[in-house]
């Protein structure tokens, strides 16, 4: 009997130590004054769950998968905002080494306040933790670092999508038939940002972002996209067809006078305009028409959002502010060996200091 109580006694105890326990932390969890406290273990000067209780201060739709950052107690009202991707890297070493160098080179140029908003997914954010700590000492400036699940934006995307994959990916499965090779088309949709940078993770900075930035201001007045021209003559060999019912076409000549295709590694989204681009709102809104420029220009992409942003600019040109080849400096000289050797440099060719390496089809970035 004595043995019983003891028992039951000692099983009230330590129900009582759980239960203070529980309330404690639901009490330190929504206490703002605690929250404002809390440090993330693997990042110095950063503030894991404060942004998330002022939410509703912060200009977007889609939700925080996980928690924003600061690497600076400073907080800028106005910073530059840099979008990339960062997905499908839990067993991807390369990638993450790649990633690393996209963001390390962006924070060491970089003088203007940041916010990058980094689309990834959950089997992706142990790598994405990694990276973010060991770049953290780089920022110069304030900077905010916001992760956000990708398929938060595919989802809105999905009929728009569901359009365009079959006409600029190789084929279902291929790399560039994932839906997050075509968000940039639709992002003004899924969020409330008024200009954003999109980079892809494979890209290295040599100068500041905000000498880039500033051709925003350079814009037309109907241009909503800044975006450099592809650099080899991949738009040549899909316009094959088209060129030969159409002898002196410009469609596929390469620079300066030939209309050479675009290349999205850098893009200059001004999404305030996009939204109110009745030109692209036809586009986006409307399957018939990029369908039938798909059947004028005998097209058969396999780039993803670069295959549609060229498709596009065939005909609504306006559109596009033709960024220098110096800030998308592609590396990649696949078509030089596959049947261009003798043409290949009139693509290839960019005169002036680059400002931003871009590492496509798996090129390997220089040092220096």
């Amino acid at each position: 009997m004595q043995l019983h109580l003891w028992t039951r006694s000692k099983l009230t105890r330590i129900s009582m130590i759980v239960l203070i326990f529980v309330l404690l932390s639901i009490f330190l969890l929504v206490s703002d004054s605690f929250i404002g406290k809390i440090r993330s273990p693997k990042l110095p000067n950063s503030c894991i769950l404060c942004p998330l209780k002022t939410n509703a201060t912060y200009q977007t739709k889609a939700e925080i998968l996980h928690f924003s950052i600061f690497l600076s107690r400073n907080v800028h009202h106005h910073p530059v905002d840099v979008l990339l991707f960062f997905v499908h890297a839990s067993n991807n070493p390369r990638l993450k080494s790649k990633f690393k160098l996209c963001l390390s080179s962006l924070l060491n140029y970089a003088t203007p306040a940041l916010h990058l908003h980094i689309l990834t997914d959950r089997a992706s954010l142990n790598s994405t933790i990694e990276v973010l700590k060991s770049i953290a000492p780089l920022a110069k400036t304030a900077v905010q670092i916001s992760l956000y699940d990708v398929n938060i934006f595919m989802t809105p995307l999905e009929e728009l999508i569901h359009t365009l994959v079959p006409h600029f990916s190789f084929k279902p499965g291929a790399y560039y038939s994932d839906g997050l090779f075509y968000i940039s088309i639709g992002l003004f949709k899924v969020t409330s940002l008024k200009r954003v940078i999109v980079i892809d993770a494979d890209v290295k900075f040599l100068s500041d972002v905000k000498l880039l930035y500033d051709y925003f201001d350079k814009f037309p007045s109907e241009a909503i996209i800044g975006i450099a021209r592809e650099q080899q003559p991949v738009y040549r060999h899909i316009l094959h067809e088209y060129r030969r019912l159409h002898n002196g076409t410009k469609l596929g000549d390469p620079p300066p006078d030939g209309i050479t295709g675009f290349n999205s590694g850098v893009l200059l989204l001004d999404l305030d305009k996009m939204r109110n681009s009745s030109s692209y709102l036809e586009i986006i809104n409307n399957s018939s028409v990029i369908l039938e420029l798909i059947k004028q220009y005998k097209f058969r992409g396999h780039l993803g959002d670069q295959d549609f942003y060229t498709l596009v600019s065939f005909e609504y040109s306006r559109l596009f502010y033709t960024l220098p080849c110096t800030w998308n400096r592609q590396l990649c000289q696949w078509w030089k060996y596959h049947g261009y050797q003798n043409i290949f440099d009139l693509y290839y060719s960019c005169e002036g200091k680059a400002n931003i390496l871009h590492g496509n089809c798996n090129s390997v970035i220089p040092d220096s």
